[in-house]
């Protein structure tokens, strides 16, 4: 589809080009000069009567070195998906002339999406069968002894991982993932990986291991299974019973009493809302009395089908706004938007803005087919990497649950990291607000007590480091760790050395490690989210051994940490 006049399909003014120097997308240590122009699209005169009198997108133009002009919008892609259910539904509407009962089925599905998804850009969780868990931290992959069904599950890393395709190889452990990663990190020009990175990087080595052959039909149970977690039944919905519960949704929220935006978000799909509990109790209507679970189980159906509507509106926006560019693009240049920003194949033809929330997982995969998108091999990895995700969100809502029933039914077990440190390995810092560090229940709510933190840091460090606090002995355990993980060594077999802490920063550990023979003597610096990765697997391994009544500093022949 083609227009001799661009502004058909909207207009797009550009300020003046400046030169800037950036980190290279692929590797933050090469920079790269570019070319950067900011400017904005805005809706052609025949959409305007759809749109708010002042709808516009920011839109830049960048230009490498390579002379390819790549069009990237001035914002997220949470905050694309609400752009373009407004403006790619003006869009359809001009195209395709919709129809009142079309556009309100647009709209209808859009809140459906709402419910069931939520609403990123806002903090909004969506239901709770959507998978929200992110492994940012080494602690994200172990499962705690009360979360286990038996002893051997103690991560939760995909059962292939490690594997090629042939199924060679053997089985990573999350110590061997994160060095993989820490070292792929190191390559890829990140001069101390965090946690994260390495954690990112080593799944993406491992994808690379053993890239996923999945037939097109496959793939949208596939994204499906990568956002939520459904739980299998032997009885299928009909379609009738779809659209008693969309009906009964639609009128619900229709007949809700104007209020405040929060208010509605607690009452439609906050933590405490009870909108099943109302769609399911309506005696008098089409239906009668419907099954709680079944449906719960109609709205993810529901909702699922809301991403290709939501899904069509973002293309259809994203597809105007590339038309509207004044110079066609080349065949390079068309491509690599159209991987961006419009509807694929292998994201079930969606557009990858409805991945927003596996952007963090799947950044390397993304990248990869960004930078070759001819090459089939990266979309293999990338559906890997989808298949990755939902085995491991699986394992670790399941051992949460186990965690939490086996808790509730007995107050004296163990409570995490509070039973055998308090202080520099219970420091509050090193979790997102609602995340158990032990690898507690995802809704919420941390089993510890007694955490000590002053300023973001860890107590102990400063003061009294010779003492025989129970603090400072795990912080020289913590710093034993880091120093043999770094190779550090001493020339002359040193076994003793003298490990201080140098900094007082709420933001970074400095450590200094100096044997006593006095030959050798270097430091090594991390972010506090680093050191806190660091002491926590050293807590776990000594609980470990300590059940099993071994030395809590040896490794086990597993590789574990």
């Amino acid at each position: 589809m083609s227009f001799k006049d661009p502004s058909r399909c909207g207009t797009i003014t550009f300020d003046e080009p400046e030169t800037m120097e950036i980190a290279s997308p692929g590797n933050p240590q090469q920079k790269t000069t570019i070319t950067k122009a900011c400017g904005r699209w805005r809706p052609p005169e025949r959409l305007r009567q759809f749109l708010p009198t002042d709808y516009s997108i920011p839109i830049e133009r960048w230009v490498g070195p390579d002379g390819l002009r790549r069009f990237v919008l001035g914002c997220n892609f949470e905050e694309l998906i609400e752009y373009g259910r407004e403006g790619g539904l003006a869009v359809l509407q001009g195209l395709r002339e919709l129809d009142g009962q079309t556009r309100q089925s647009y709209r209808h599905m859009s809140s459906i999406f709402d419910y069931v998804r939520g609403r990123g850009s806002r903090g909004e969780r969506g239901m709770k069968e959507h998978l929200t868990r992110n492994f940012d931290y080494s602690r994200d992959l172990h499962v705690r002894r009360s979360g286990r069904v038996v002893d051997s599950e103690r991560d939760v890393l995909p059962d292939r991982l490690g594997l090629t395709a042939a199924g060679e190889g053997r089985h990573w452990s999350v110590k061997e993932l994160t060095s993989r990663g820490r070292q792929a990190g190191q390559e890829a020009g990140y001069e101390n990986p965090t946690s994260k990175h390495a954690i990112a990087f080593g799944l993406f080595e491992g994808a690379g291991l053993d890239p996923a052959q999945v037939k097109v039909e496959e793939v949208p149970q596939l994204v499906r299974l990568a956002a939520f977690d459904i739980e299998p039944s032997d009885r299928e919905l009909s379609p009738e019973f779809l659209d008693i519960v969309a009906e009964r949704l639609i009128e619900a929220i229709h007949n809700r009493p104007v209020e405040s935006a929060e208010e509605f978000y607690q009452w439609f799909s906050g933590p405490s809302n009870s909108l099943v509990k109302q769609i399911a109790q309506q005696k008098g209507k089409q239906g009668g009395k419907l099954d709680h679970q079944d449906v719960r189980r109609a709205l993810l159906e529901l909702g699922w089908r809301a991403y290709e509507y939501v899904g069509q509106c973002i293309h259809a926006l994203m597809r105007t706004i590339k038309l509207s560019i004044p110079d066609p693009l080349t065949q390079e240049e068309r491509q690599v938007f159209e991987r961006l920003y419009e509807s694929q194949p292998y994201y079930v033809n969606m557009p990858l803005a409805l991945l927003a929330e596996r952007m963090a997982f799947l950044r390397r995969a993304i990248l990869a087919i960004w930078d070759e998108p001819q090459n089939e091999h990266h979309i293999a990895v990338l559906h890997r990497m989808l298949q990755y995700y939902a085995e491991m969100a699986t394992k670790r809502r399941q051992a949460d649950r186990q965690s939490k029933d086996r808790s509730c039914r007995s107050k004296d077990e163990s409570l995490g990291a509070r039973d055998v440190i308090e202080g520099p390995l219970a420091d509050e810092h090193h979790r997102p607000p609602g995340e158990d560090v032990s690898g507690g229940d995802e809704s919420g709510g941390s089993d510890r007590k007694g955490s000590t933190q002053v300023g973001g840091g860890f107590v102990g460090f400063n003061e009294n480091l010779h003492s025989r606090d129970t603090s400072v002995d795990a912080f020289q355990e913590v710093a034993e760790h880091i120093r043999e993980l770094s190779g550090i060594a001493c020339s002359q077999g040193c076994s003793e050395w003298e490990r201080r802490r140098l900094d007082d920063s709420e933001d970074f550990v400095t450590l200094s490690f100096r044997c006593l023979c006095g030959r050798e003597s270097k430091t090594v610096r991390m972010t506090l989210e680093q050191f806190g990765d660091h002491a926590y697997e050293v807590l776990q391994w000594k609980r470990r051994r300590q059940d099993d009544g071994a030395s809590p500093m040896g490794h086990g022949p597993d590789g574990d940490a």
